[in-house]
């Protein structure tokens, strides 16, 4: 099924496109033998047609795709360039090896593993058509040919080494902001640990104090020192705590689906959300609002490293629970039994706040990992019951 073309997909038009250029010199022959003839009127024609189905490639399938499936779009679009190119042959006494030209252009669309082969299929047909058609200067249109090829090469390195960039940015970005977080977690520990001990020993000292049997003036007024300590300690921890907070907030819910949404793109992977909650609004000290950032952020990093083939990846965000899944090709059971570290870590985080679980998804090809609320155990069952026959 067609789609509608994404952004990049029509941004590749604008270095694509001066590839037409190759066709100046047919178009400048047909110009001088037209004559009206319907042959001369089929040239053109087929002329036309190599140009359109030459751009709708680049339209309907990505530049150096990640996995390792040929688009289907670009097989038949290959095909079809080739067999213009024969009608054009049997048609013409022209050279048509400078065709070929957009042929190795077209090595942007296919998998790496892809290009051997196919650039051997390229040579070979350049090779039949200087059998068929000998010509003392075809070295121009080889020498082309291997030009464009190196060309290409440069530019597939390019390409590749900047998304990896692109991809390694935004793991750094989103590490630091974790590092924040942990840094967050150890000042609040420092800043109250010595306090809330000295708080609770105070405490235990004060309720001795008032609670002795023959507790005297010199026992109350030590109570109630040890009381004002008490207070004191209190109101100084509760400074600390909001300094260290002023300092360092929290990361919300929108700017981790940011976040991961800049590391899929880089990816080369379309990302949607779709939520039926003000994501802006929710409650913190929620299940949702305390772990989905981990969630998502652990998901997209394992569909970057670990999908085969994904093409698109939907995060889905309610009130009581959020997923992330991808299409791409289903993992065996024995993988989606065992997880990985990232995975058993998330769910050590969450504990028994939540149910996280991952796996192939039941409605197609792909992963899903999800997080929702903890099941309701027998006893607690057994409570609400008693609880509202009793009501």
């Amino acid at each position: 099924m067609l789609t509608r073309p994404s952004k990049e997909r029509i941004m590749s038009l604008g270095w694509s496109a001066p590839y037409l250029v190759f066709l100046a010199m047919p178009i400048v022959q047909l110009v001088r033998m037209w004559d009206g003839s319907p042959r001369a009127y089929g040239i053109g024609l087929l002329l036309v047609a190599f140009a359109a189905t030459y751009l709708s490639a680049w339209l309907l399938a990505d530049v150096v795709p990640l996995g390792r499936r040929i688009n289907k779009n670009v097989i038949i679009v290959v095909i079809l360039l080739v067999l213009i190119q024969v009608g054009l042959w049997l048609l013409t006494d022209w050279t048509m090896i400078y065709l070929l030209s957009y042929a190795i252009s077209l090595t942007l669309l296919l998998p790496r593993r892809a290009l051997v082969g196919y650039l051997l299929a390229v040579a070979a047909i350049a090779f039949v058509q200087a059998i068929i058609e000998p010509n003392t200067e075809l070295w121009v249109p080889f020498a082309i040919l291997a030009m464009n090829m190196f060309i290409m090469i440069a530019v597939r390195g390019s390409i590749v080494s900047d998304r990896q960039q692109q991809v390694a940015t935004a793991q750094q970005h989103a590490l630091a902001k974790e590092q924040q977080r942990l840094q967050l977690a150890s000042d609040l520990h420092d800043v109250l640990g010595q306090q809330l001990t000295a708080i609770s020993v105070k405490a235990e000292l004060l309720t001795r104090l008032i609670t002795a049997e023959q507790a005297s003036d010199k026992h109350l007024a030590a109570a109630r020192s040890e009381a004002g300590d008490v207070s004191d300690l209190a109101r100084q921890a509760l400074t600390d705590v909001r300094a260290v907070v002023a300092k360092t907030r929290q990361a919300r819910l929108s700017d981790e689906i940011e976040q991961a949404r800049a590391l899929l793109k880089a990816a080369g992977i379309s990302c949607t959300l779709e939520t039926s909650i003000d994501i802006d609004e929710l409650d913190p000290s929620s299940i949702v609002g305390r772990f989905a950032p981990y969630v998502i952020r652990e998901g997209c990093a394992n569909v970057v490293h670990h999908a085969a083939d994904p093409t698109q990846v939907r995060i889905e965000v309610d009130s009581d629970r959020v997923s992330v899944s991808d299409n791409g090709a289903a993992a065996s059971p024995r993988d989606a039994r065992a997880g990985g570290s990232g995975l058993n870590g998330l769910r050590d985080r969450v504990g028994d706040h939540g149910r996280t679980s991952w796996g192939p998804r039941s409605d197609g090809p792909g992963w899903r990992l999800e997080l929702a609320p903890a099941p309701v155990s027998a006893d607690e069952l057994s409570a609400d019951d008693h609880v509202e026959v009793l009501g």
